[in-house]
């Protein structure tokens, strides 16, 4: 899957979400009626994504609350931490900052169960 594909599905989701949210505030909840959609949604990507690449794509979308806004919250932070080689001093590097940054963490780390271009 490239970034664009990955994207497009991402802003779908997000245009998606949003229609919903618009309506709830009308007075209409939906959220019964596309469950359904929802529940499939979540198994086609199971069907991309290795486990913990599910898992970083479900943190991304929904506790970071991506698919609110389609930005997220930003303080809600994932990190890797490394060490200096010299001085041994920790270095914490943000992961998954935006939406490029989840698809190049999943790509990096193998998560894709089909190949995918780099």
């Amino acid at each position: 899957m490239t970034f664009e594909s990955f994207k497009q599905v991402t802003d779908l989701m997000v245009a998606s979400s949003a229609k919903i949210d618009k309506t709830y505030e009308v007075g209409i909840d939906l959220i019964e009626f596309v469950d359904d959609y929802n529940t499939t949604i979540h198994f086609l990507w199971s069907q991309l994504l290795t486990t913990d690449g599910l898992d970083w794509f479900n943190w991304f979308m929904y506790e970071k609350n991506y698919l609110c806004d389609g930005i997220g919250n930003p303080e809600l932070q994932a990190f890797h931490k490394t060490y200096d080689p010299v001085t041994s001093e920790p270095i914490e590097t943000e992961i998954v900052a935006d939406l490029k940054g989840l698809y190049d963490y999943l790509l990096e780390n193998n998560y894709f169960k089909c190949e995918s271009p780099k």
